[in-house]
């Protein structure tokens, strides 16, 4: 991710800094820069579909099967959300807590996606709404702090 945010920046860079008047010679310009995110890109997707949960694995879960640990969802509750028409990952989340734990996501988003594909056919296009670790403090509450 490094090289391909730092070869988009120095895009961004010319791109700013380009005279508006020969704009259109930009691409001609970084034409070497844009070939080199275009091979990064194709080694992140080829990487993506190597890391990719085959489909028959989905075959082997039960309804028991756990798929967020961190509030205890089943694949039985995420087939009954997504049997119920909840196929875009904030209205999977509100039907089933799927994360709302402390992870946010992080470890059950991938295989809530995948599994929403594989039974939905469905693939969700947005991201889920983080959940931040932390939750607004009144001020009150801070103004009676002491220090130790």
């Amino acid at each position: 991710m490094r090289l391909v945010a730092e070869i988009e920046g120095r895009i961004v860079g010319a791109a700013a800094a380009c005279d508006p008047m020969s704009f259109s010679d930009l691409p001609r310009t970084l034409a070497d820069g844009l070939a080199f995110r275009q091979r990064l890109y194709g080694f992140q997707n080829a990487v993506r579909a190597t890391l990719r949960t085959p489909p028959a694995l989905w075959n082997l879960a039960t309804e028991d099967t756990t798929i967020c640990r961190c509030e205890n969802v089943t694949l039985g509750g995420l087939r009954f959300a997504l049997d119920a028409g909840h196929h875009v990952p904030n209205a999977i989340k509100r039907a089933t807590r799927v994360g709302m734990g402390w992870c946010g996501g992080r470890t059950c988003l991938p295989t809530m996606t995948a599994l929403a594909e594989y039974y939905a056919g469905v693939a969700p296009e947005q991201m889920m709404t983080p959940r931040p670790l932390a939750r607004p403090v009144p001020l009150a509450a801070l103004a009676q702090q002491t220090r130790a």
